[in-house]
Order: structure tokens, then sequence, then C-alpha cells
């Protein structure tokens, strides 16, 4: 953890029921402060608040210029576009084992299967990473909707592994295991997944349980003016990002992998006619439930023993950046994530009011630009031509977000699970 990160616990106002009647109760909540980092002419700031019911919940958030060994990793891989940040939430079941996992080795795993791989794109094939990529630019989408992301075959593979070294029980892999491999792509032993009943009778200590996986990676490209990020995800946590003007108009980028969706329940039900899975749906539970495993979510990481229509596959976009100078206003684009903990309970409408960064009693944090990647504990300073307007505008800063966005998800009753929301601002430094 960064030495600049700032942690405490909060006591916070929860909604509970006793005998039919709501009565509020005192519970501990975690605020975390990840501060402000840069990366050329790219700011990054994060704050997560979380309340853990179960334990089985997890994040990562993590910046070039704060992990020497993230830094070090991508330098002796020759990592262009850099991942100048990345955030993550994995709401794990039965166990927090596949989400411990992922908390530790999502990130390594996607580096190593960046590191030399191709990406696949109509009829080319381009090197993305490594000494020939100067031959062959990767082109990212530039739309203004999220799109299939040129990233899809690297973060596809990086789930996949994940999900097999997990069910093989080996470690999660670490950034220095990268970096000692020189980008040889990391070891995974032969699947143990494709006989679950067999693997479960001879193995003494069953890896149980499994997680879902929302992240975003932010990438910089030397030589472009803007940067680029990447959201994948399995399973029904999600994300939403505003318009970068501030206000509380956000859009859901992310897909909730549950049958009830369209494009799941069709899969699911073609699994059915194959005899692959069934599906059962009772009173006690709103979504059908999918069996072996009797699971509400149709994409995970983990779950060996259960129906092997539940699969580890990611939905992968990009998200077009709108940030910058605007006549004469700063543009900072503003992005959620969050188990669904917070989404079961709070509607994306509600989530965005409360994530808007227009407040008049926020407060802003900023420090002075440099070239190239810089460390520092002291607020960001973003200079240029700004009008006073936009100087003197308030912020409400990911922290206080990442708090309000938890105290409505409680005042709604969602004390009931795990809540893990990470707020996530991406902004230029002039």
């Amino acid at each position: 953890m960064p030495v600049s990160v700032e942690k405490k616990t909060v006591k916070v106002k929860a909604k509970s029921r006793s005998s039919d009647k709501e009565k509020l109760r005192e519970i501990e909540a975690e605020l975390i402060d990840y501060g402000d980092s840069q990366v050329g002419n790219v700011i990054i700031s994060a704050a997560a608040a979380t309340f853990l019911l179960k334990g089985e919940d997890r994040h990562q958030v993590i910046s070039l210029t704060e992990d020497e060994t993230f830094r070090t990793c991508q330098k002796k891989l020759r990592c262009e576009p850099r991942m100048a940040a990345f955030v993550g939430v994995f709401d794990g079941h039965d166990t927090d084992m596949a989400s411990e996992y992922c908390s530790k080795g999502m990130v390594p795993h996607i580096l190593s299967e960046l590191t030399g791989q191709s990406v696949q794109r109509g009829s080319q094939m381009w090197n993305i990473m490594g000494p020939d990529r100067a031959n062959a630019p990767l082109a990212f989408d530039t739309i203004d909707d999220p799109t299939h992301s040129d990233m899809e075959i690297p973060f596809i593979a990086a789930f996949q592994k994940a999900h097999e070294r997990f069910a093989n029980k080996m470690d999660p892999p670490t950034f220095d295991d990268l970096s000692k491999l020189g980008g040889t792509p990391i070891k995974v032993a032969p699947p143990t997944s494709l006989n679950p009943m067999q693997w479960m009778a001879t193995s003494p200590e069953p890896q149980r349980g499994g997680t879902t996986a929302c992240v975003m990676s932010v990438f910089t490209e030397l030589g472009e003016d803007q940067p680029t990020v990447v959201v994948a995800n399995t399973g029904d946590s999600r994300l939403i990002t505003d318009d970068a003007s501030g206000t509380h108009r956000y859009r859901q980028v992310t897909t909730d992998h549950r049958p009830s969706n369209p494009a799941e329940k069709k899969r699911l039900t073609e699994a059915v006619a194959r005899g692959e899975t069934t599906l059962h749906r009772s009173a006690e539970h709103r979504d059908a439930r999918i069996f072996p495993g009797g699971l509400a979510v149709s994409r995970t990481i983990g779950d060996i023993t259960s129906s092997k229509s539940v699969i580890c596959t990611p939905e992968v976009v990009n998200v077009p950046l709108k940030i910058g100078i605007e006549d004469g206003m700063e543009r900072t684009q503003r992005f959620v994530v969050a188990t669904d903990g917070l989404w079961d309970v709070v509607e994306n409408e509600a989530v965005g009011k409360a994530a808007s960064r227009n407040s008049k009693n926020a407060t802003v944090k900023r420090r002075k630009s440099s070239d190239g990647v810089s460390r520092s504990k002291s607020p960001v300073r973003r200079t240029g031509s700004v009008t006073s307007s936009a100087k003197e505008a308030k912020r409400t800063s990911p922290k206080e977000a990442a708090m309000k966005i938890l105290q409505i998800c409680l005042d709604a009753g969602g004390s009931r699970d795990d809540i893990t929301i990470c707020v996530v601002d991406v902004t230029r430094a002039l």
C-alpha cells in the first residue's frame, strides 16, 4: 500500500429491521483515500469506502507513481502504453478465496498477457507490447460511446488464467514473479474444472467459492494526448461514468451478468437444452439460480464445481475520455465502480447524483504538474489557461463522494451485504 494512502475507520448510521420495524444502528465502515498520482500529463485520484458484513469483498487500487514494483515491472517488460493506474472490485461468494486471489494477482495476470501478446482486430495482428511495438501502433477507438476494446484478447486471457490458477490452488502471481520471467507468460497447470467432481474427490482442501471482477485500467501512451480507459467485467459488479462536466449525468458502462440479462438468458437457455445446467426460481430469491452451484451470477472467476455454463469470460470495452479544458472550464471524468451491495439497493441515477463533483461545500486538492512520472504527497495543482470560474469551482473529492454514496446505500437498508465503492477521477495536468 502506498505511503500516501490515508485509511481510517468511520462510524456511520445504517437501517436495520427488528420485528418488521426499521431502526437505526451504528456500524463501522472503512474509508480509504488513495490521493492523487500523476503519470505524464494525466492525474488519477481515487478513494474507496467499504462496509464488510461477510468479509468476502476485496478491492485493489494501484498507480504507477506510488508502487515501485509495479513501475519497475512495466519498465523491465518495456510496456507501452503504460498502465498508469488500476482499480478493481471483487465480490466474493461462499468464501473470500477467489476475491483475495484476484485482488493480489489480477494486475500481474493482465501485464503478463499484454507483454509480447498480439491483439486481433479485423484481419490484422498487432503486437502491442515490447520493442517491436513502434512498427505496429495500437489504435484505440475514439467514438463517444464505450466500444469493444482492442485489448479484448489479453484481458480475456488474463481472466481465464486467473480462473485456472485459482482452480489449481496456485498462489497469485506478483510483479516480482513477472519481472523474473522477463515477458515469459505466467504458467498455468492443466485445468481442473473439466471434471470438477473427480477433482473435488481427490482434493484434500477444495478451493471453494468464486468472485465477480470489475476492473478499470488507465493506459497512457507516449506521444498521445489522451489516456485510454479499458474496462473489463465478469459478474454483476458495475461501473458507471459521467460526461466529465461534473454533473449527475452518468451512464452504465458494464453489463450485469445475471440470468435475467437477455443475452445471458439466451446463452443459459441453450445450455439447459444441451443438458449442461438447470435454472430454478424460488420465492426466496428474485432472480433464477444456476445449478449445479446455485449461483445468482452467470459469469465468475472460480466456482470450480458449479455449472460449466457459468463462465469467466469478461466483456471488455474502451471508454473514451473527455478530459482537459473546454470553453475555459476544466473537465475531469469520474468513475464509480462498486459491488452489487450498492447496485442492488441504489439505482444508477441516485448514485450519479451522490457522486456529482459539483458541490457548494466541497474542497479541491491540487498540486503542480511535472513531466514524466512524479511522486508527491501534496495536493495536485492543474495549471494552464483556465478561467477564474474554473479555478474557483468547488468539486467533491473522490473521498467525499465515496462516503456519500455509502451513506445513501446504508440509508436505503443496504447493510445486509458487503459494500465496496471506489470513486476515481481522471484529469489532465496542464
